[in-house]
């Protein structure tokens, strides 16, 4: 409820299907929420999916079903980002740092900030999942900026789906995570109030 007034991400057309046959909004879809203050960033997100698979390792948390999100320096190819990873793995939740903005490749084993929180919880009879995050700004930015004269971040987003015999994903700005690694193609997302 406490995410009502914010315009959500609307993850719910073909267009963003990849590697995958995208049978409805039914079959995967979500609504992510995001806000920014001065030390946290906070992501909400309801996902539709009617088969939920969570099977790999909490490192490969993307190969089941699960939200990737990423933030970078700027929107060029090659720039610095921090990638991560939040869903179940054999039940239980995990959030994973695939990037960091001084490391480039595989999973980053550095300790999220105990004010860091996660949660995941899925409603089996509606087919849907609810993610729950607030990140402190420091576990994203090498160098945390100034977030009262942001306007914006630039954002990436992929909505993972395993079925059981193979992996899809819907990615929102048609690449950039999942396919190809490309911060050039994620989205300018706005900081309201500033």
């Amino acid at each position: 409820g406490e995410w009502d007034t914010y315009l959500p991400i609307r993850v719910n057309n073909g267009d963003y299907a990849q590697n995958m046959e995208w049978n409805g909004v039914s079959d995967l879809s979500a609504e992510v929420y995001t806000m920014i203050d001065d030390e946290f960033m906070y992501l909400g997100a309801i996902v539709t999916d009617d088969v939920l698979y969570d099977k790999d390792t909490p490192q490969r948390v993307w190969n089941n079903d699960s939200i990737q999100f990423a933030v970078a320096i700027e929107r060029r190819a090659g720039s610095r980002n921090s990638e991560f990873g939040i869903g179940f793995s054999n039940g239980e939740v995990t959030l994973q740092r695939y990037t960091s903005q001084a490391i480039n490749n595989g999973v980053v084993e550095v300790t999220f900030d105990e004010q860091t929180e996660y949660a995941v919880k899925r409603y089996e009879n509606e087919k849907k999942t609810v993610y729950e995050l607030k990140m402190k700004l420091s576990d994203i930015y090498d160098v945390v900026p100034d977030v009262k004269i942001l306007k914006s971040i630039v954002f990436g987003l992929c909505i993972n789906d395993h079925d059981g015999d193979a992996r899809g994903w819907m990615e929102y700005t048609g690449g950039g995570i999942a396919r190809p690694k490309d911060t050039s193609l994620y989205m300018d997302l706005p900081v309201y109030g500033n």
